[in-house]
């Protein structure tokens, strides 16, 4: 028997091999099924990973959809995919966030939203309830920055002023005074003018033209002041105007228009408000802030309380150059005529209040005054007319130069002013100092005067419904553009007494305040507010005769007040008394003129101001004023020798306001320098524009690249 086991053909023998050859085929079948299964899940994968790439294709699309329809609400997806008994479900989380991308040197190169898409797949079988988490993750990140103004060197929505609405008159252009740092872009019709006037020019190449250094784009065209036509293929020196980076200007239509809110949206949502968003209650406040750092210190001056007085006037007043003289009669005060009832407001300045405004903004709901130095990143936006009181400067940055140059680059100082009305350079103010007052002249120091503006400037107002909406428009200008002396508070003799006297509010005594309507046929001299007009071809010109001449060496008939001689009080040359500052035009009345250059600052009108230095960005509605040639042009200013200078009827409704005779110049020569920075790092809640996009709106992202990246381990 064991011999027959023990045999080649014997029964063990071929049990074994049976046994090898069974264990052989199970090997190979599993071997197969293996190698199969691997085969099928490579495929599988190479699936996903493709399937996942034109997923996140087809999702960058969808991110840029919704941006430019300002939608930034993003849910995961869900996509089901069925293929021969194989059940996929892609799952698409997409998230944002805003960053700031710096390069090599630490340098801020741009603030933006960077938008993650994450993409994973489960698959299961429809015979099993197995569900198997797919290795394939794929991730990208798109770089959407939003398009902040602050990018432009100079931006307006109309290059039209706010004196007239449309037309020849209301054309404010570029001329060869003017030298841009930086892009610039306006909505409208950019105008352009060969000349410089007496200044010195500003582009040497083609001297009395303006100099444009950056790209200049306009949805309009860009035209020649003087011939009104368009400059673009005229023989002016396009080439030698235009001297940014290629293509140098883009006109309409081919450059679109650019749209930016009327309302400080960001600022109003993301700022702090201590005070609340409302003006109600705040129309006869005023909140002054002082920038220390980065906290803001604000007071509420509150001229809410009211009084009245009374002001007889006579046809005969005394002033400084023609005082009461006992035993002369003519000298006397006149008879009565009238008298006025003045309404005065008091101003309540209330203690201070600081706020930490670090990388954040501030809003604060009706007018506002502004000054201080900077540190860190800061916004401050109002709901009224904002007003600079003085220098807005960087901790890190030398006052007169820029914040990023050759020698010095400031990375944390960044600045942002949103007026939801106009930014208005203050003249003067004062302020209480015991019984007495102290008045702050930092804008108004001279010709020689420097006044600096450092940071991005908006001024955002939208023009009001009506036929004089446009003088509520947003724009950058000054305070007090038509100055033209009072007569000034002096101590003299009382006719009664012969005692030292106060006199005071002179023009009230003399005049009829407010004057009578312009309407009225046949009224009384008195019944004006005096507005002689001077000879505007040799300033200040003869009498002209409103008011009769003295006869008398010192004295003077009824209804005379003016002097025609030049005295110390007066000035050599000055301005005629007969020609009178409407009572608060000035907020520092009474100011008298001492001639061009004032001898002292608290008493004497400040008429050219300096040189206004912005070294930043300047954002505008309609064009502002930084001067004014006084001289009553159409274009320039519409003095009438009337005075009416409110811009609101007694009844609320808007009307153009008028301010007197012509007079001699004021205002600031202009030093604008762009802020490169702005261009990429931007104040916070600063204003955004949008741009229109082939889908017809408008949107505050750009639509830059993305990258297929190496997925993140937390998402």
């Amino acid at each position: 028997m064991f011999k027959s086991l023990y045999n080649q053909n014997g029964f063990i023998g071929g049990l074994l091999l049976s046994m090898v050859a069974v264990i052989i085929a199970l090997i190979a079948t599993s071997s197969f099924t293996i190698l199969t299964q691997m085969d099928s899940n490579e495929v599988h994968y190479l699936q996903d990973k493709l399937q996942e790439e034109l997923f996140l294709r087809s999702e960058n699309n969808r991110i840029q959809f919704f941006v430019e329809n300002n939608i930034l609400s993003f849910q995961d997806r869900l996509i089901k995919m069925n293929d021969k008994g194989r059940n996929t479900i892609y799952k698409i989380q997409t998230k944002y966030d805003k960053q700031t991308v710096y390069e090599m040197y630490d340098v801020p190169l741009e603030e933006a939203y960077v938008f993650k898409v994450k993409i994973t797949a489960t698959q299961d079988k429809f015979f099993s309830n197995y569900t198997a988490y797919s290795p394939v993750v794929r991730y990208m990140e798109k770089i959407s920055s939003r398009q902040s103004i602050s990018k432009y060197a100079y931006f307006s929505d109309n290059e039209a002023s706010d004196l007239y609405k449309d037309g020849p008159q209301a054309r404010v252009k570029f001329w060869g005074l003017d030298e841009l740092w930086g892009p610039v872009h306006s909505n409208t019709d950019i105008w352009i003018q060969e000349g410089n006037g007496s200044g010195s020019p500003v582009n040497p190449q083609a001297p009395g033209w303006p100099l444009f250094h950056g790209l200049v784009t306009t949805a309009g065209k860009l035209m020649n002041f003087g011939s009104q036509a368009p400059i673009i293929g005229s023989s002016a020196p396009v080439n030698l105007i235009f001297q940014g980076p290629e293509p140098r200007y883009i006109e309409g239509p081919t450059q679109g228009e650019i749209r930016f809110e009327p309302k400080a949206t960001d600022v109003r949502n993301n700022g702090i408000k201590p005070y609340g968003v409302s003006s109600q209650g705040y129309e006869h406040k005023i909140f002054r802030c002082l920038i220390n750092g980065n906290t803001v210190s604000v007071s509420i001056l509150d001229f809410t309380n009211t009084r009245t007085d009374t002001f007889v006037v006579y046809n005969r007043y005394p002033d400084r150059n023609y005082s009461v003289r006992m035993n002369v009669e003519d000298s006397y005060i006149g008879d009565s005529l009238w008298t006025n009832t003045i309404t005065f407001r008091d101003t309540v300045w209330n203690p201070p209040v600081n706020y930490l405004v670090s990388n954040r903004s501030i809003f604060l709901p009706g007018k506002t005054w502004v000054e201080g130095s900077v540190r860190g990143k800061m916004t401050i936006g109002t709901g009224d007319d904002c007003y600079t009181t003085g220098n807005i400067t960087y901790e890190n940055t030398t006052i007169g130069t820029l914040p990023m140059n050759e020698n010095h680059y400031n990375r944390t100082d960044y600045f942002g002013l949103v007026s939801e009305g106009k930014i208005i350079v203050k003249y003067k103010y004062r302020e209480p100092n015991g019984n007495n007052w102290i008045t702050h002249a930092n804008n108004s120091q001279g010709p020689n005067g420097h006044v600096y503006l450092y940071g991005a400037y908006a001024a955002i107002g939208e023009e009001s419904a009506g036929p004089f909406g446009y003088l509520t428009a947003g724009t950058l200008t000054y305070e007090y553009q038509h100055p033209h002396g009072a007569v000034m508070p002096f101590r003299g003799k009382s006719q009664k007494t012969g005692r030292d006297t106060l006199y005071k509010f002179i023009d009230f005594h003399r005049h009829r305040f407010p004057p009578a309507p312009v309407t009225v046929v046949g009224r009384p001299k008195w019944h004006y507010w005096p507005n002689d007009y001077p000879n505007a071809d040799n300033f200040p010109g003869p009498y002209s005769g409103y008011y009769e001449m003295p006869t008398t060496t010192n004295t003077y008939p009824k209804t005379q007040y003016t002097a025609t001689v030049s005295t110390p009080q007066n000035g050599t040359g000055g301005v005629l008394y007969g020609v009178s500052d409407y009572p608060w035009y000035n907020p520092v009345w009474p100011e008298k003129d001492a001639g061009a250059n004032p001898v002292n600052l608290a008493t004497d009108i400040t008429w050219e101001r300096g040189t206004l230095h912005v070294y930043g960005s300047i954002a505008q509605r309609r064009r502002g004023f930084i001067h004014r040639s006084g001289r009553g042009t159409a274009s320039d200013n519409p003095d009438t020798g009337i005075w009416d200078p409110n811009r609101y009827t007694n009844d609320g409704a808007l009307k153009q306001p008028i301010y007197g005779p012509p007079h001699r110049s004021t205002g600031y020569e202009k030093d604008y320098q762009y802020d490169k920075r702005l261009a990429h790092v931007f104040p916070p809640d600063f204003p955004e524009v949008n741009e229109k996009f082939s889908s017809g709106s408008f949107t505050k992202y750009s639509n830059d690249n993305w990258s297929f990246k190496i997925p993140k381990k937390t998402f």
